[in-house]
């Protein structure tokens, strides 16, 4: 996984965009010449939107996808079940989001869905690296999918 955290990874990585033309590099220098700095630029065209949690989730969706899960939530029961193509899986304990949809109201998903970024199995298979996004961007940046309009599911053509 890449960690984007430590501004001289930043700055390689921005360094190595900037090399095949990707993004736009200091002007008057390598890209490579000045690790980090310009990439944090607010103003610059690729942080236009580096605070815009909708987008930023947009973005993992269509880089995630197929690593998604869907709640399902048991008749009259405050218990989310997550599941994926392959069955179901719970939320990392070490994980911010693992009560999430457990122990109340409080707690539910604000959307029924959950990109992932890997799958660990211990004592059964739970989710890491994980964040809820929309319906939304599922449909416009996952992968192909089958509406169900009757049952209100949806399911991955691929």
């Amino acid at each position: 996984m890449l960690v984007l955290n430590n501004p001289d990874v930043r700055g390689q990585y921005a360094a190595l965009l900037a090399d095949i033309g990707f993004i736009e590099g200091p002007k008057g220098r390598r890209a490579d010449s000045s690790p980090s700095g310009w990439v944090d630029d607010s103003a610059a065209t690729w942080n236009a939107d580096a605070r815009r949690a909708p987008v930023v989730k947009a973005v993992l969706t269509a880089g995630l996808y197929a690593n998604v899960a869907a709640a399902d939530s048991p008749e009259g029961g405050c218990r989310v079940t997550w599941r994926d193509a392959k069955g179901e899986v719970g939320i990392h304990p070490s994980s911010i989001n693992a009560k999430l949809g457990q122990d109340g109201p409080g707690n539910a998903p604000a959307f029924p869905f959950l990109m992932f970024h890997e799958k660990v199995k211990t004592s059964r298979v739970f989710v890491r690296d994980s964040t809820v996004v929309a319906p939304a961007a599922l449909l416009l940046f996952g992968g192909a999918i089958d509406v169900h309009h009757a049952s209100g599911q949806g399911a991955s053509s691929e």
